[in-house]
């Protein structure tokens, strides 16, 4: 048996997008443990795994270092998150902390999420094989020239003594979740290999009742704009013109807000309005997403066969969702357009086409086609 050690950001998404492949490691009986900033405790242990604190919360660094970034540009946010949080003060400081806790965990792999360095930076301190398993595609563009400079300091100051490259980076094993249709330059990464995705579920996950209760003869619509948005300043405005869509269609409608909207904030008696729901259940069910485009909605609307209307709004959710527009599953609403008519048109559009679904789910059946995690698993165990 192994002993495993995966390494994340403390993003809620970010935690989601390797917890099932920890989970499965530990039900193979390896030793398993999530090491990730202790912002992240709760998140990781309500997938039922053990959580290791380490490293600097990405979001409060970036914070610290740029000021508040979530209403920049695009351009401008990305280079702020890619140069400050991915390779910035949290690569080094996650680093530190996984050489110390290594004396007491003894990992025999690594395995961190692309856009979490630090694992990378430990496992070459340590002599030990690194492996990146990758939510989405994308990877080739996170890995620029600026940021392997960014990193080449780190490995100077950590003592790091290969000069870091895309081959280093990678030169153990490159995990994907998505299949090579979805974003073909992730097969140009040295060592990688797709495998079937499962969605991520907390313990004792559930739905609500009420859901049983929704009427048969109308499709079920989900629309959730994911955690990266709690700090945008349009966001309740953004999802009052989403409610008021929503309530124009003849749909079951129900719209996960956080604590920024309570139904009493949405019109009509057609959208239900929720802090949260159990998302990868609810697709489970649903007809239509209606999606900030994150890599973990993406990733789990597809692996449900749902086709979806993107929103996208920061990060890597434009090249998300331009990639769905590409391959027929989504249409996509840009911020700036998003008025409550186009966000209506864009729904019944896509539930009034069948194109959307059969495009979705001729996806979901590339993705159930892969291989399953446990391969993932064994492949992990035979660099050790």
């Amino acid at each position: 048996m192994a002993r495993i050690l995966f390494t994340a950001h403390s993003s809620v998404g970010h935690v989601r997008a390797l917890v099932p492949a920890a989970r499965i490691a530990a039900e193979h009986g390896h030793t398993v443990a999530l090491a990730a900033p202790e912002a992240a405790a709760a998140e990781v242990a309500a997938h039922g795994v053990a959580h290791l604190p380490a490293g600097l919360d990405m979001r409060q660094a970036v914070l610290e270092d740029v000021g508040p970034v979530a209403d920049l540009p695009h351009e401008e946010r990305v280079h702020a998150v890619h140069h400050h949080g991915f390779a910035g003060r949290p690569a080094p400081a996650m680093a530190a902390d996984l050489v110390r806790l290594a004396s007491e965990f003894k990992p025999e792999v690594i395995v961190r999420e692309p856009t979490e360095f630090g694992g990378y930076l430990a496992a070459e301190l340590l002599g030990l094989p690194h492996v990146t398993l990758a939510a989405n595609g994308g990877t080739p563009g996170i890995v620029n020239e600026a940021l392997l400079v960014r990193l080449g300091e780190h490995h100077e100051a950590l003592g790091v003594l290969v000069e870091p490259s895309v081959a280093v980076l990678y030169r153990y094993l490159h995990g994907v979740l998505m299949p090579p249709a979805f974003d073909p330059s992730e097969a140009t990464i040295p060592n990688a290999c797709f495998y079937q995705q499962t969605s991520p579920r907390r313990l004792g996950e559930r739905l609500p009742e009420w859901v049983a209760d929704l009427d048969p003869a109308r499709p079920v619509v989900l629309a959730a704009l994911g955690t990266t948005g709690d700090n945008m300043s349009e966001t309740p405005a953004l999802l009052r013109r989403i409610g008021r869509a929503l309530d124009q269609l003849d749909v079951n409608a129900v719209l996960v807000a956080g604590k920024h909207l309570t139904g009493e904030d949405v019109p009509g008696s057609r959208v239900r309005v929720v802090e949260w729901i159990a998302q990868p259940l609810m697709l489970e069910i649903a007809d239509l997403f209606l999606t900030h485009a994150g890599f973990n909605s993406v990733r789990e609307s597809l692996r449900a066969g749902v086709p979806l209307v993107a929103v996208p709004r920061s990060a890597e959710q434009p090249q998300n969702a331009a990639r769905c527009q590409e391959l027929g599953v989504a249409q996509v609403t840009q911020p700036s357009e998003a008025t409550a008519t186009a966000i209506h048109d864009a729904c019944a559009e896509v539930l009034g086409e069948p194109r959307y679904l059969m495009a979705a789910r001729a996806l979901q059946r590339s993705i159930v086609a892969l291989p399953p995690l446990d391969t993932f698993v064994a492949d992990l165990v035979a660099l050790t």
